[in-house]
């Protein structure tokens, strides 16, 4: 077995050395130009049309749009609040359901009379306290005055006791008892003055007291009057017909029976729904070349079959984040709607809008023809017998397309999957 393999063996070896001086010989009769571009077509993907999918360049209309989410609103609202007359926080006790239709004058909001109802029982009890004091001043200050008119008549026939028979006579009279009498009638004539002056201090006091004492009272009559007051307003009644819409906290809750609130905080509003607009949110890496006046679309949630016209009204000046700890950042968009429909259209009901962002004619193709290459950008353009690399200048991009500013022709086919991979 051995000899005859080894009888064989340079027949083998004649055999396939045969094509290697084929090659050799024909890269010897070839001009060396031809030979380098049979070595490129060589190492470039020979790959016939069929085989791979393609598209054919040509100019087309380029439409960037941008997809948002967002709410209804109404463009005119009236706010509802506590009434203003009130003070101190107010409790809920009673509220109509969230969007409910209302008709003018209905109660939508109904608020714990318990405040109220202890402030009117003071206020109350301080007005009688006030009454009591009045009273008690007055009787005093007459009992007062009564005795300030005794002193002050006792002073007065004293000095006339002592005018009368005053010792001044000099023959009857000793220096010192008439030096007495004087002192005396000087006395006396100082506590009848005295009596008089005390008499109007102490009158004068009385009317301060009472006039402190009516202050008392009516600030507890004007207490009582603003408790009425409170216990008349703790309903808020809707200003026209239409629905409720009820606002948020600072958390983020709806306000519900058994949340405080104060005067003049809005609660709830009562939208007008004969004009509606969406608020939307863009985010900010799309928002490019967004502005006022641009159009779109708007399709319901709830209805998602119909589409309804929309222009941009207002676009927010800084971007925003819609949820809290997360990085994306979103711009508020405020879109005019030109048809509202009452039935369908409801504040609050969730919306999505399509926004157009560029609206050209320029030569555009898929995304799948452009592929990334040593960081730059190439498409594969059929070449008559292969797809041969080209590098391109990209323009902007849309869902599903790209356009091209430069290294592409219209005509050109441009290959759909790389066709190297396919080669391989």
């Amino acid at each position: 077995m051995r000899r005859l393999f080894a009888r064989r063996a340079p027949r083998l070896v004649a055999f396939a050395a045969a094509p290697l001086s084929a090659i050799a010989l024909a890269a010897a009769l070839i001009d060396p130009s031809t030979l380098a571009r049979v070595t490129s077509r060589a190492l470039s993907p020979r790959v016939k049309e069929p085989e791979v999918p393609s598209f054919v360049v040509s100019r087309e209309p380029f439409v960037r749009r941008v997809t948002a989410e967002g709410n209804l609103r109404a463009v005119k609202a009236t706010p509802l609040s506590p009434p203003r007359g009130t003070s101190g926080p107010l409790k809920i006790d009673w509220t109509v359901p969230d969007g409910s239709e209302v008709k003018k004058g209905d109660v939508v909001v109904r608020f714990a009379p318990t405040d109220f109802e202890k402030q009117l029982e003071d206020a109350r009890s301080d007005r009688d306290k006030a009454a009591r004091k009045s009273e008690k001043e007055k009787a005093l200050v007459e009992s007062t005055l009564r005795e300030r008119d005794r002193s002050a008549e006792l002073a007065r026939v004293e000095l006339d006791q002592i005018r009368d028979f005053q010792s001044k006579d000099p023959e009857i009279f000793s220096k010192n008892q008439i030096l007495e009498a004087a002192i005396d009638e000087e006395l006396s004539a100082a506590r009848t003055e005295h009596a008089a002056r005390a008499k109007s201090i102490e009158k004068s006091l009385s009317g301060h007291k009472l006039d402190l004492i009516g202050i008392e009272k009516k600030k507890a009559e004007l207490s009582m009057s603003r408790a009425e007051e409170g216990l008349a307003s703790l309903e808020i009644h809707a200003p026209h017909d239409g629905i409720i819409v009820f606002e948020t906290d600072w958390r983020g809750i709806m306000y519900q029976v058994g949340d405080t609130v104060w005067a003049g905080q809005t609660i709830a509003n009562a939208p007008l729904l004969d004009e509606m607009e969406a608020e939307v949110f863009v985010l900010e890496a799309d928002a490019g070349g967004l502005e006022v006046g641009k159009r779109g679309n708007l399709t319901l949630e709830a209805h998602p079959d119909a589409q309804y016209p929309a222009l941009v009204k207002r676009v927010d000046t800084l971007a925003k984040q819609r949820i809290p700890d997360s990085p994306s950042q979103y711009f508020g968009v405020t879109l005019v709607l030109p048809e509202t429909h009452p039935k369908l259209m409801k504040p609050g009901a969730r919306v999505r809008a399509t926004l157009v962002l560029d609206e050209t004619t320029t030569v555009a193709v898929p995304r799948q023809c452009v592929f990334e290459r040593n960081g730059q950008s190439v498409v594969y353009r059929w070449q008559g017998a292969y797809f041969e690399p080209a590098v391109v200048t990209l323009g902007r991009v849309s869902p599903g397309r790209v356009a091209i500013e430069a290294g592409v022709n219209e005509g050109d086919r441009l290959a759909l999957h790389d066709p190297t991979t396919r080669a391989l």
